[in-house]
């Protein structure tokens, strides 16, 4: 099974959660509630966005269009959500980038240092 970093969908967020619903002329009837306290602190909201049951510390992305676990935010140089199963290759994303620029620096410096404007200008 491979990890995903979306919560799954659920038609009926209230069956999901063990709330007990009624049938009045062939509909099924319960009180629909987005927030579910489980205990202290700790709350499961469904979203109303992609349909499904959001654990804590979970949130829409717009861009996407769905919800990533341990969202951060959307990076547009990943083109990609920066989550709870992506964030180790953000960072090291992050780590080359400056190393990549500290090279170029170090390759640059010499030439740079040996250029004397003023002698130039007299």
């Amino acid at each position: 099974m491979k990890k995903q970093g979306t919560p799954a969908s659920c038609k009926d967020p209230g069956l999901a959660l063990g709330e007990k619903f009624e049938y009045v002329n062939g509909r099924k009837v319960y009180e629909t509630r987005y927030k579910w306290k489980l205990s202290t602190g700790v709350f499961y909201i469904f979203c109303k966005h992609c349909n499904c049951i959001k654990p804590p510390r979970t949130h829409h992305c717009r861009i996407l269009g769905k919800c990533v676990y341990n969202m951060d935010h959307y990076c547009p140089w990943m083109c990609n959500c920066i989550g709870y199963f992506n964030y180790r290759f953000f960072v090291l994303f992050l780590l080359y980038m400056f190393l990549g620029c500290f090279y170029c620096v170090l390759l640059t410096a010499r030439a740079f240092l040996e250029i004397n404007l003023l002698d130039r200008w007299e």
